[in-house]
């Protein structure tokens, strides 16, 4: 995850992430990422978001009401780096869904 959020940023994305068990080690093991925005739940990720990037297979965000939440998004893009959301799914819901081989 830190590796993205250091390529995002490289490239001027604006970043917010959750975690609910590293939180607070992130801010210390990551001062350097003081911009990015550490949400309180990850439905609050959506809003206005241009990309959600899901790199965890963690049951919490599997389980997220995928489709009520596309249009808190500015722009419907999910990149799945963990293949682990269905993609036939993900489309219906209104997503452009993108893989990480």
């Amino acid at each position: 995850m830190i590796e993205i959020i250091r390529r995002l940023l490289d490239h001027g994305a604006r970043v917010s992430a959750h975690d609910p068990k590293a939180a607070e080690a992130f801010r210390l093991q990551q001062p350097d990422m003081a911009e990015v925005e550490l949400a309180a739940g990850p439905e609050a990720l959506f809003e206005g978001a241009d990309a959600i990037v899901l790199v965890t297979e963690w049951k919490q965000y599997l389980g997220l009401d995928w489709a009520g939440l596309r249009p808190r998004m500015r722009a419907p893009v999910l990149v799945d780096g963990r293949n682990a959301l269905n993609r036939v799914e993900m489309e219906a819901a209104g997503y452009r869904y993108l893989r990480i081989p």
